[in-house]
């Protein structure tokens, strides 16, 4: 049997310096899916159209691979910033192993 795994994307807000708690906000057991997942992400900040519905503009900070030296888990970072209120989004990628807590369909 293979070795199973999953790629949360979890996402957190910086406002004045202050990391909120991280919330999941995809949970992949596809690597390519989940980097296809972050690449959206990407994307859709750039055209303007990831934060719908929002007056303020947002651009990518940094994007990227294995952002922390030393822990293999860390897949990928895309840091996006809010043009207008300096709020930064940090989303990324972990990989964790697949426990009981995951239920597959």
């Amino acid at each position: 049997m293979g070795h199973k795994r999953v790629f949360n994307i979890i996402t957190s807000q910086c406002i004045n310096g202050q990391w909120g708690i991280a919330d999941i906000a995809f949970s992949i057991t596809s690597k390519e899916k989940a980097l296809w997942q972050m690449d959206t992400i990407n994307r859709l900040t750039e055209r303007g159209e990831w934060f719908v519905g929002s007056e303020w503009h947002y651009e990518i900070q940094k994007d990227e691979l294995n952002p922390v030296d030393g822990q293999p888990r860390f897949v990928r970072d895309i840091m996006i910033k809010c043009v207008e209120t300096g709020v930064l989004v940090l989303y990324r990628m972990i990989e964790s192993p697949l426990n009981n807590m995951y239920i597959s369909k």
